[in-house]
């Protein structure tokens, strides 16, 4: 087994397997191995995996002070509230979704991620981070993220921004949303309405 980092691997009563001196990183499980973070993170990703425990044997959770602290209200209780939208905030949700967000000039003020989508999404946050400065990244645990929005994140990470504003070329022109359309006699009556209306 060949390592790019050092590393220490410990079975669940954290008894050494592996060692190495200069160690950086833990493995806690040997059957469900976590992915190594490279240390030390950039500055704008904060690492929340670690946060105190309700118990000695639960998983970490986020306190209400967490939320707080780290301007996660907008991601709260998602499937029950939708204060995000009246306050103006889009959501993001999904790996594939985050790579568009942040290779554009949208404002994305944060993204929740689990450890596996942090490493696949660093290059994307590294490059975003130079242009928004004030742009920040949290790793969180898989139960964290669904205490969090109260569903499952299937897709990896999740976060918002302040819905920009439409593009100055749409201004003048009349516009149809369409939210989730799913008869197609439905949109052929919406496309020969508005064709009509001109």
């Amino acid at each position: 087994l060949l390592l790019k980092s050092p590393i220490v691997i410990v079975n669940s009563k954290n008894t050494p397997l592996i060692t190495n001196p200069s160690t950086l990183h833990y493995i806690t499980s040997m059957s469900t191995l976590d992915l190594p973070l490279d240390l030390p993170l950039p500055s704008f990703v904060v690492d929340l995996t670690s946060t105190k425990r309700s118990s000695p044997n639960s998983l970490p959770t986020l306190s209400q002070n967490d939320i707080q602290t780290y301007n996660l209200t907008p991601l709260t209780n998602l499937k029950s509230n939708d204060s995000h939208v009246k306050s103006g905030k889009y959501i993001v949700e999904g790996i594939e979704n985050a790579k568009v967000l942040l290779t554009t000039s949208v404002t994305c003020t944060l993204l929740c991620l689990k450890k596996s989508s942090y490493i696949t999404l660093l290059p994307f946050l590294k490059s975003y981070s130079t242009k928004n400065p004030t742009f920040k990244s949290y790793i969180l645990t898989s139960p964290q993220l669904e205490s969090l929005t109260t569903f499952p994140i299937s897709r990896g990470c999740i976060g918002y921004g302040p819905v920009p504003p439409p593009p100055s070329s749409f201004l003048n022109r009349k516009i149809i949303a369409l939210d989730k359309i799913s008869d197609v006699s439905n949109l052929g009556t919406i496309i020969r309405t508005a064709s009509n209306i001109g």
